[in-house]
């Protein structure tokens, strides 16, 4: 049965989140829409937990017998999906009451392929929300919404989106990390109208055990995420958008670089430090510091690297971290006398 809306959830040991996730939808209630929730082989409760929701007629949920990943269960979701849009939902979130709504008909009336909107980053704790640093907000073409990718002013993620179903593109597998900035790249290459409106719909529960706060391997792949980029899509941005494409490759490499000092400790540091430096030269350090669209902080930061060294960088990550949350009390506090 046709839907206007098929909101795709991959589940993989939620037994503590998953009904908070669902419980924030189903307020939903303008609109058609169905739940698909692919269980990745959760070894917890979570098939238990779900177990309730079977009896509701919109929700699908699919048991997978082998865990197979995030992307594969995202694309399996997209195979499936009577939606007209589609939007994916993380596990471990919730939504504010007239998501979905709000974003359904800005898109149907406008006739649009991508609709956005803004989102809050929850802490583990429910301690404190910060407001997401993204502040554009507008209509746009394709080219626009590349751009402002590129640029790091628009926000990569797919959890405060949805999507138009025709020609909307599939999921790279093979990447751990950086996928869904890959996945709005191509569809912002092949959509043709996308909105984003000012509304924090969308709440992200940052959570400490993501991939994002653990070292391993798999953290690497955001320094070469061009190098996962569809030949006609790398072709038209070398040709169109070669400084914004070098801002963002540069700025891959500082978020890889701040990512593993953030988790840099004793019994790692070692192995971090060489991490640094496999990315790290002079002249990388040098495009950082001279390129303009890099934020003043991150340029001090690598000022800092370039002057005192790795080892003076880790020092300074309790400090650089105090800044940033003083920052975004600030951005918080701002962004609260606007909406008064």
């Amino acid at each position: 049965m046709q839907v206007d809306l098929s909101i795709i959830i991959p589940a993989y040991n939620c037994q503590d989140t998953i009904d908070r996730a669902l419980k924030s939808i189903l307020k939903t209630q303008k609109i058609k829409y169905e739940i698909i929730i692919i269980n990745d082989f959760s070894t917890d409760n979570t098939i238990t937990v779900l177990q309730k929701y079977k009896i509701l007629q919109n929700i699908k949920i699919v048991n997978l017998k082998k865990n197979k990943g995030v992307s594969y269960c995202r694309n399996l979701g997209i195979d499936i999906a009577n939606g007209n849009y589609i939007a994916f939902l993380d596990s471990d979130d919730f939504i504010n009451d007239g998501m979905y709504e709000r974003l359904f008909y800005e898109a149907k009336n406008n006739n649009l392929d991508i609709c956005a909107c803004g989102h809050l980053i929850v802490n583990p704790n429910n301690s404190m929300k910060q407001i997401s640093k993204y502040n554009t907000y507008g209509n746009f073409n394709s080219n626009e919404m590349i751009r402002l990718l590129l640029l790091d002013k628009v926000s990569p993620a797919i959890f405060d989106k949805i999507f138009k179903k025709e020609g909307l593109q599939k999921y790279n597998e093979n990447l751990k990390v950086g996928e869904d900035f890959l996945y709005c790249l191509e569809n912002f290459f092949h959509c043709k109208k996308a909105s984003i409106i000012p509304e924090n719909y969308y709440n992200y529960v940052q959570n400490d055990n993501s991939t994002m706060h653990k070292f391993n391997k798999n953290l690497e792949q955001i320094c070469c995420l061009d190098k996962y980029i569809k030949y006609d899509i790398l072709s038209f941005l070398n040709q169109h958008y070669a400084k914004e494409f070098e801002f963002f490759k540069l700025r891959n490499i500082t978020r890889y670089i701040n990512s593993i000092s953030n988790i840099s400790n004793d019994e790692n540091k070692k192995e971090i430090k060489k991490a640094i430096k496999k990315y790290l030269n002079k002249q990388t350090i040098l495009k950082i510091i001279k390129n303009k669209e890099m934020n003043k902080f991150i340029r001090l930061e690598f000022i800092n690297i370039l002057i005192f060294g790795i080892n003076f960088h880790l020092f300074m990550m309790p400090v650089y971290k105090k800044i940033k949350r003083k920052k975004m009390s600030v951005h918080m506090k701002n962004s609260k006398k606007i909406e008064k």
